[in-house]
């Protein structure tokens, strides 16, 4: 009985490790939608975003004022009375007012927007990356899919030369040779397949889905553009890219800085207020027998300060505000930085989608002339006009033709996928 439970529990632990993969079937923006759901990095921007909103939110509770309650029991050395012991309860407040809590309220709430600017940066840029995954592995596929036809024909070929040459139509160097080219296929054919089984696995990470989830992909590369004028794209676009509004940011965050280093020298009102009982003889006689046992003290106070070594010369805070002055400078000159960066990415972009576009109908036309001459070949190799080699050189030139028409696609999707992400906007 013992030896047939344990055979039912391995059968099922096999039948789990044994399990095939859980196919999921993505378009591009299903997969865009996937990881926006589920990608890690980007649930660690949005926790990060729900602090600082948060924080902004309850900015207002340093004017808070602090509240204390405070007890404490005491033993005289040397006492006139009986019981040596005291006993003191009571409670404090206190509110401090200046400019310097104002300035920070305002940093809060800014850090929130550079929060909000830093989420959607990681946004868009998710989303770039999930589609240049998505086009890349589908050119993977189709890759594949010539290259397992290419493998097909050769070894159909090898097949062909071996009854042929059983007849006596071909000699045993074209029928070996038939088989080299066939065998010489299949370790290209498996690497290509090695590296599309990680590809998948990496898109499947970016996407966030469990480990026994294979995304399967569904779709095609369509390249539409439309008018690339890449100073209308750089003055309608330029001020909604993110880096340049988190440049600018950062240019606000370091005059508010110089603000509140300036605020510093202005005076700050405190107010405080305490309140206490104390009972010399705790001990000797009931506490709330008679009132008069219980001393009652406190305290209003009213305080006014007035900084004075900020404006002494050379003094730290001169310098600081000094130093944050060339911090702004910094900072307009980082933005200035960012904007050209900007203006020359927008312009290669441009660029290399209008080469590439013109590649892509050099390649297409070329691919047409490779199949024209792999089938003219095809034909002359069947009539004995040419050998196995000359067929092996024009199947391959038609094989690289339709590769290079892929990559040329790929690339130009790219770089359109790259220039929406730059002007943070659709073509």
């Amino acid at each position: 009985m013992r030896c047939k439970r344990w055979c039912v529990f391995l059968i099922a632990a096999l039948s789990l490790l044994l399990a095939p993969a859980r196919l999921v079937s993505l378009t591009v923006e299903q997969a865009v939608q996937q990881a926006l759901r589920a990608n890690l990095s980007l649930r660690r921007e949005a926790l990060a975003l729900t602090q600082r909103e948060r924080d902004s939110a309850t900015a207002f509770n340093r004017f808070y004022p602090s509240l204390d309650a405070t007890t404490s029991l005491s033993r005289a050395n040397s006492s006139a009375s009986d019981d040596p012991w005291s006993v003191a309860a009571g409670v404090s407040s206190s509110l401090t007012l200046s400019l310097p809590m104002i300035q920070e309220g305002r940093r809060t709430a800014q850090a929130y927007s550079r929060g909000l600017l830093s989420y959607e940066r990681a946004e868009r840029a998710l989303r770039r990356d999930v589609q240049q995954a998505f086009y890349a592995i589908l050119v993977r596929e189709r890759s594949i899919a010539l290259k397992r036809q290419t493998v097909e024909n050769a070894r159909l070929r090898w097949e062909r030369s071996i009854m042929e040459y059983e007849a006596g139509q071909v000699s045993r160097y074209t029928m070996l040779a038939n088989r080299v080219a066939y065998e010489r296929q299949r370790p290209e054919l498996a690497g290509l397949e090695d590296g599309y089984r990680d590809a998948l696995a990496e898109f499947g990470l970016l996407l966030g889905l469990p480990r026994d989830a294979t995304p399967q992909l569904e779709g095609a590369i369509s390249i539409t553009v439309g008018d690339l004028d890449s100073e209308r794209l750089i003055a309608e676009h330029l001020q909604r890219r993110t880096d340049v509004r988190l440049a600018e940011l950062n240019r606000s965050a370091e005059e508010l800085t110089l603000a509140g280093e300036r605020s510093r020298l202005a005076p700050s009102l405190s107010l405080g207020y305490s309140y206490s009982r104390t009972n010399s003889e705790p001990f000797s006689r009931p506490w709330f027998d008679d009132s008069e046992r219980w001393s009652t003290g406190g305290s209003l106070s009213l305080g006014l300060r007035l900084p004075l070594m900020p404006h002494a010369p050379a003094s730290p805070l001169r310098t600081a505000r000094a130093n944050q002055r060339d911090e702004i400078r910094r900072s307009e000159i980082a933005l200035a930085e960012t904007v050209r960066a900007a203006e020359s990415e927008i312009q290669r972009l441009v660029r290399t989608i209008r080469r590439g576009l013109d590649t892509l109908e050099v390649v297409r036309l070329n691919q047409e002339l490779a199949q024209t001459a792999w089938e003219l070949a095809e034909v002359e190799y069947d009539r004995g006009l040419i050998d196995s080699f000359e067929l092996r050189n024009a199947q391959l030139d038609f094989e690289q033709a339709q590769v290079d028409v892929l990559e040329a696609e790929l690339r130009i999707k790219l770089a359109i996928i790259d220039l929406e992400y730059a002007i943070n906007a659709p073509l």
